[in-house]
């Protein structure tokens, strides 16, 4: 998966804190507000686990703990250039 510069930074940056302190959920203390894919409205512009950097199909995420499905997604996603399509939709 090609990530820009900033992005490798940010995905370095977030395997560094699972390596310190374990994958990211609420009782670890950070909560990654993972939602599942009916609770996704991103989903159909590209905005999902499948598409993330820490992805590792089928059900599990680097940095994330617990199970997580391909069309879902969490607030730490480290998407590509280009993968999520916003022409002519709101976030």
């Amino acid at each position: 998966m090609n990530l820009n510069a900033a992005e490798q930074d940010l995905a370095s940056a977030l395997v560094g804190i699972v390596a310190k302190h374990g994958k990211l959920s609420p009782e670890q203390g950070v909560h990654p507000g993972y939602d599942p894919p009916e609770s996704n409205p991103e989903a159909s512009i590209g905005v999902s686990c499948a598409n993330c950097y820490f992805f590792e199909a089928p059900y599990q995420c680097q940095i994330v703990e617990g199970f997580v499905e391909p069309m879902g997604k969490c607030r730490f996603a480290v998407i590509p250039d280009g993968v999520v399509k916003t022409t002519g939709t709101t976030l």
